[in-house]
């Protein structure tokens, strides 16, 4: 028959566990802080305030330039810009300088008369085309027949039949 051994069971280790771990931390702090010193607002709350350094709630509105904005950090702040469609303001018209500067009249001179362009007299036909093709000439293989020249501009043209 088999046999049977006896049953034995070990020492357990269970570890300490430290005191830090029995205290949870709180969200909320348990005292209101409180400071003495008057001067410098200190505003436990997510988010940003406008305050005037020399003091009172009024004189960040009475004072704008001397207001300044305390933030904690975590909350990021935005002031929109005021829009009312209704509103108009009153604009003036631009102050512009209309005199006019102190100048001397000037004096009326008379326009000279300018002579004529003078124009070259151009011979029409020229006398090397009277030479190399004279009116009556056959030109292109006998298919054309010069019949005279004209002058356009200034410029000799050879007219063909």
């Amino acid at each position: 028959m088999p046999e049977i051994r006896e049953i034995q069971i070990r020492s357990l280790d269970i570890p300490p566990v430290p005191d830090w771990l029995m205290q949870y931390p709180q969200a909320i702090p348990p005292v209101v802080p409180v400071t003495q010193n008057i001067g410098t607002p200190i505003v436990d709350m997510p988010g940003c305030v406008e305050a005037h350094p020399d003091g009172g709630p009024q004189l960040a509105q009475d004072d704008p330039r001397g207001a300044r904005t305390y933030c904690d950090g975590s909350v990021p702040s935005f002031n929109p810009i005021n829009f009312e469609p209704n509103q108009t303001l009153p604009t003036q018209k631009p102050k512009v300088d209309t005199r006019q500067p102190d100048t001397p009249p000037v004096p009326e001179l008379p326009i000279p008369k300018t002579p004529p362009a003078a124009t070259a007299k151009v011979d029409c036909p020229t006398p090397s085309q009277q030479a190399k093709e004279p009116v009556g000439t056959m030109i292109q293989g006998f298919r054309k027949k010069v019949s005279g020249y004209q002058l356009v501009g200034n410029e000799c043209i050879q007219l063909t039949e």
